[in-house]
């Protein structure tokens, strides 16, 4: 999430996200109190928007192995920490751009720390 908001304060150009968490409301506030404050978010504790997104549980390696360790060790490196698991903690992440109920674009996750780079997401906006 640092690295996104990093984007879009770097480059206005981008889309202002909207973050969809596991948790309920609650939850997200919390977090988000410290990570994005002004972020807007959406709780899907019940998964229905994932599952419309076509957001699934991950398998064992893309979140348990190496290429996702060492994603999580760098961001440990960076000064972020893992807290508490909210909501499914085998659900994948998703990253999309999409205009009204459309998914235009969808970034696909080979392992949960599979993030897309700035510069995927800028090609992705200005291709559309």
């Amino acid at each position: 999430m640092a690295e996104l908001r990093r984007a879009c304060s770097d480059h206005p150009e981008l889309p202002q996200p909207v973050i969809i968490h596991l948790g309920t409301v609650e939850d997200g506030d919390r977090f988000l109190e410290e990570a994005w404050p002004e972020v807007q978010s959406i709780a899907d504790a019940d998964l229905d928007l994932r599952a419309a997104l076509g957001v699934s549980r991950g398998r064992v390696g893309q979140l348990l192995g190496l290429a996702s360790m060492a994603a999580g060790l760098r961001s440990m490196r960076e000064g972020h920490k893992q807290t508490r698991p909210v909501g499914d903690p085998w659900m994948m992440p998703g990253a999309f751009l999409a205009q009204g109920d459309q998914a235009l674009w969808a970034h696909e996750f080979r392992h949960a720390g599979d993030h897309p780079t700035t510069a995927a997401l800028l090609a992705a906006v200005r291709s559309l």
